[in-house]
């Protein structure tokens, strides 16, 4: 019987092992999510930019189109001037040969100001890049390193559950089953040690005589409030 609670002791501790590395493998996901969003936000940046410099280059484009029109429509009607036999027909022909004259203008003021937003646009592209080339290379590296630790993680799991295979043998049926059906009900604590006559996991005070029949060990006994196997630390040999 002490070999099989001090082989229990030892399934619990390897147990313990093993949920950890498993608790850490789940967080990897979630970091390199986060790395992954990191660098498709920095991407974003620049196709945004480069989609503003599209828009940019289809605004110029119309305005330069409506320049052309004004300037055409303006030596129309200047050629009609010729032919213009009163004066009033002259001062309205002028009339709106000045006022096609403010439109060319307004649009060609608008052709400048979109080219010099070009320019400022194309600087922003530039420098998104440089940035997107920084944060993928810093969070590649990043990405890197927690691939590398995931792998070194899932090493020491399985040398765990090997290990847990081999405590689990040198137990018997009985045992393996008590210790998994209280696992279930206990957070995966089923053993509990007793520490200065205490329950280490709910802290109920033991009994003396429940003490001396755990020093003894000839049989599992169950702390009374938590229903925990109790066991008084010994060395363990592995």
């Amino acid at each position: 019987m002490i070999n099989q609670i001090g082989e229990l002791i030892k399934l619990q501790e390897v147990d313990k092992e093993i949920f950890k590395f498993e608790k850490k493998l789940k967080e990897f996901p979630a970091l390199i999510a986060k790395i992954d969003e990191k660098i498709k936000e920095s991407i974003e940046i620049v196709e945004n930019a480069k989609i503003k410099l599209k828009d940019n280059q289809k605004i110029r484009n119309k305005l330069e189109l409506d320049v052309e029109d004004y300037k055409g429509k303006i030596n129309n009607k200047k050629s009609e001037l010729n032919n213009i036999k009163t004066n009033k027909e002259y001062s309205a022909m002028l009339s709106e040969i000045e006022f096609l004259e403010k439109k060319k203008e307004e649009a060609e003021e608008k052709v400048i100001a979109s080219l010099i937003e070009t320019d400022e646009i194309q600087k922003e592209i530039k420098k998104a890049e440089e940035e997107r080339e920084k944060i993928k290379t810093k969070y590649e590296k990043e990405k890197e390193e927690i691939n590398k630790e995931r792998g070194e993680v899932e090493k020491e799991l399985k040398l765990m559950q090997e290990k847990r295979e081999k405590v689990v043998s040198q137990i018997d049926e009985e045992y393996i089953n008590l210790y998994v059906n209280l696992g279930k009900s206990k957070g995966g604590i089923p053993l509990s040690k007793v520490k200065n006559g205490f329950c280490s996991e709910c802290y109920m005070k033991i009994r003396p005589q429940i003490l001396v029949e755990i020093k003894k060990s000839d049989k599992i006994i169950t702390c009374e409030n938590c229903g925990r196997i109790l066991y008084i630390e010994v060395e363990v040999k592995e």
